[in-house]
C-alpha cells in the first residue's frame, strides 16, 4: 500500500478527510467502538492479505509480526488470541530465561491501521504482552505505562494526559542547486529554505491517516552543512502530537519515529533523533507535556492569580523528585553523545528543577498553557 493513499490534492474534493482517521471514516464510528467483526469486514471488503501484529521491545522500536489470513476462523484467531513469541529476544537482557521465554501479544482492535508503506495490502495491530501466567508481562515498556495510567487513576483519580514533541534531522546529499539555510536560522523555515518540508507534511497526513493525534508540525533552529566526512546536508524539523491519555501518547511518539524513518527512507534520505549529530550544532530533544485531567477536566491552568491547581504542582514535584529514575527508561545513548550539549547548556535542560522560564530547569510550566508541565 502506497503513502499515496494518504495524500490528496488539494483540488480533490470528493474524499472526505474528517475525522482524520481513515478507519474511523470507514467504519463510520469511533476507535473504542470498533470490533473483531468490523476488522473481519475491513479484510473481505478490501483485499487485505497481510495481519501485522506490531509490539514495542525493550528496545524502544516496534517489532513486527506477520500473518496471511487462511481463512475467516484464521483470521479472528489472530485478532482475537494473538500469537506466542519468544519474550528473551524480544526483552533481551531483563531477565527472562530463553528455557521459558513464551510470551503472548494481545492486538488491541482499537489501535487497527493500513499499513502506509506496505506494497501487498496489510492490517496493522498494535499489541500488549501477556507473560506465561496469562498476567500482563512485567518486561514490557507497554506494561510498565499502562499500569502507571491506571493506578494514577484508581488511587488518585487522575487520568495523565501526554503529548510528545519529536524533534528529528534529515539529511541529504549535496547538489549544485542547494541554497539552505544556515545553523540556528531554520525554525519555522519555509520552502525552498528547506528541503525537508514535503516529507514532513506527508508525515503529519499519514500520522493522522493511522490514528495519532497531531498538533503541528514546523522546521527548527539546527542545519548542518557537508563535510570532508559527510557529504550531506542535514536540516531539523519537529513534530508535536497532540494530548492523549498516557498509553496513547507514548505509542504516538514510538509511531511518529517508524513513519519518519520509512519515509526519510523511500526519499533516499536519512533521518536521526540521536541528541547530538555534531559537535556545536543544535541538538534533538523529546520533550513531553502532562496534564492531569479530573473528572473530565484538564486540571493544570492556572487561577486568577496565577497559581497552578494542587494536582498540577503535585505532578511536577513527582517530575522533579522522581526524574532520575524516569530516565532510565529513556535515555539509552551513549554519555558522549550528550556531552557537547551539557556543555554548551543551550536550549536544553541540565538542572533537575522546575521553572516556568528558563530551559536550564527540566521541568517547566507556562503561566496561561492548558498543559502543566514539559
Amino acid at each position: 500500500m502506497d503513502t499515496m493513499l494518504y495524500t490528496r490534492r488539494a483540488d480533490d474534493a470528493a474524499e472526505p478527510v474528517l475525522p482524520a482517521r481513515r478507519l474511523e471514516r470507514t467504519f463510520g464510528k469511533l476507535a473504542r467502538e470498533w470490533s473483531v467483526d468490523d476488522l473481519v469486514a475491513l479484510v473481505k471488503d478490501h483485499s487485505i492479505r497481510i495481519v501485522s501484529l506490531m509490539h514495542v521491545g525493550s528496545d524502544g522500536w516496534l517489532k513486527t509480526l506477520d500473518f496471511v489470513p487462511l481463512s475467516e476462523s484464521h483470521l479472528r484467531d489472530v485478532l482475537e488470541g494473538g500469537e506466542r513469541a519468544d519474550g528473551s529476544s524480544i526483552f533481551a537482557g531483563t531477565g527472562i530465561r530463553a528455557g521459558a521465554s513464551d510470551i503472548l501479544l494481545r492486538p488491541r482492535v482499537s489501535s487497527a491501521f493500513l499499513d502506509p508503506f506496505s506494497k501487498v495490502p496489510a492490517l496493522v495491530l498494535l499489541c500488549s504482552h501477556a507473560g506465561r501466567d496469562g498476567r500482563p508481562l512485567p518486561e514490557s515498556p507497554d506494561t510498565i505505562v499502562r499500569a502507571a495510567f491506571e493506578r494514577a487513576r484508581t488511587e488518585l483519580g487522575v487520568e495523565l494526559h501526554a503529548l510528545g514533541e519529536v524533534e528529528y534531522f534529515l539529511a541529504k546529499r549535496t547538489s549544485p542547486e542547494d541554497f539552505y539555510g544556515a545553523d540556528d536560522r531554520g525554525y519555522h523555515a519555509s520552502s525552498p529554505f528547506v528541503f525537508g518540508e514535503k516529507l514532513r507534511r506527508t508525515a503529519l497526513t499519514v500520522l493522522a491517516e493511522i490514528g495519532v493525534p497531531i498538533k503541528y508540525g514546523h522546521s527548527e533552529v539546527g542545519y548542518i552543512p557537508a563535510s570532508e566526512s559527510d557529504d550531506s546536508i542535514w536540516e531539523q524539523h519537529e513534530i508535536e502530537m497532540g494530548l492523549a491519555p498516557l498509553p496513547d501518547a507514548a505509542e504516538g511518539v514510538v509511531l511518529t519515529q517508524w513513519v519518519l524513518r520509512n519515509l526519510a527512507h523511500q526519499g533516499g534520505m536519512r533521518a536521526s533523533f540521536d541528541p547530538i549529530l555534531r559537535k556545536g550544532h543544535a541538538g534533538s530533544g523529546l520533550h513531553f507535556h502532562f496534564s492531569p485531567v479530573v473528572n473530565g477536566r484538564h486540571s493544570a491552568g492556572r487561577d486568577a492569580e496565577g497559581a497552578l491547581p494542587e494536582v498540577a504542582r503535585r505532578l511536577i514535584g513527582g517530575l522533579v523528585q522522581h526524574g532520575g529514575a524516569l530516565m532510565a527508561f529513556g535515555n539509552r545513548v551513549e554519555a558522549r553523545s550528550c556531552g557537547s550539549r551539557r556543555a554548551r547548556k543551550r536550549r536544553r535542560p541540565w538542572r533537575g528543577a522546575s521553572s516556568t522560564v528558563t530551559r536550564s530547569c527540566a521541568c517547566r510550566s507556562w503561566p496561561r498553557r492548558p498543559t502543566a508541565a514539559r
